[in-house]
């Protein structure tokens, strides 16, 4: 549809020109007539390109309110907002409620992301998040296991980080074929490293 809206703009400047030039070539109408039409026509591709940005704009609401919709997450703020750091995050994702949003600090977390038995619920999401700007939090690949490893989850946000697979073997982010079930599951912002072709990056 936005291609069409462009294709049709493009359309509509050309069309302009061409009149203003046939009537300069021919003697079409007076110029009281010809600046007129000039002047509707230049408001009339002004309208569509205020037409198309609105489309832009609403297709980006859309987008987000239908991710936050599938994901089970609703709009809802968060409950509790907690702090980890590499040392101390395990222990706290293990007391995690519905609701809760931890926040990683910068850093690099070398003993993976196990999302074991741990779920929100509609509209109570549980949200791990690393920092949105500046220095990341880094999460370093092992060949033992997998990086951010899901069984048995749901209702979850995983958001902001940085994955270093370290020529590695594990994946970076599975949901374990012992787990029983994974769903609503929201994945973004992630940036996965492929450090060589043979792991699984």
């Amino acid at each position: 549809m936005a291609i069409r809206s462009v294709r049709s703009c493009a359309v509509t400047a050309l069309r302009t020109a061409d009149t203003w030039r046939k009537s300069r070539l021919i003697g079409f109408g007076n110029p009281i007539l010809v600046s007129r039409m000039k002047r509707h026509r230049s408001i009339e591709l002004r309208s569509k390109w205020l037409a198309l940005l609105s489309l832009l704009i609403s297709i980006n609401c859309w987008s987000q309110t239908t991710a936050a919709s599938l994901g089970g997450c609703g709009d809802a703020l968060p409950e509790r907002i907690l702090e980890a750091n590499p040392g101390n995050y395990l222990s706290m994702i293990a007391n995690l409620m519905p609701g809760d949003l931890l926040n990683l600090s910068a850093g690099d977390y070398v003993d993976g992301l196990n999302l074991h038995d741990l779920a929100g619920e509609p509209n109570r999401c549980i949200t791990i998040s690393g920092p949105q700007s500046g220095p990341p939090a880094v999460f370093i690949g092992r060949d033992c296991c997998n990086t951010i490893s899901l069984s048995n989850a749901s209702y979850l946000v995983i958001q902001h980080f940085e994955i270093d697979g370290d020529s590695r073997l594990g994946d970076a982010i599975k949901a374990e074929s012992t787990s029983s079930s994974c769903h609503h599951i929201t994945l973004q912002n992630l940036s996965i490293t492929i450090k060589t072709s043979i792991n699984k990056w």
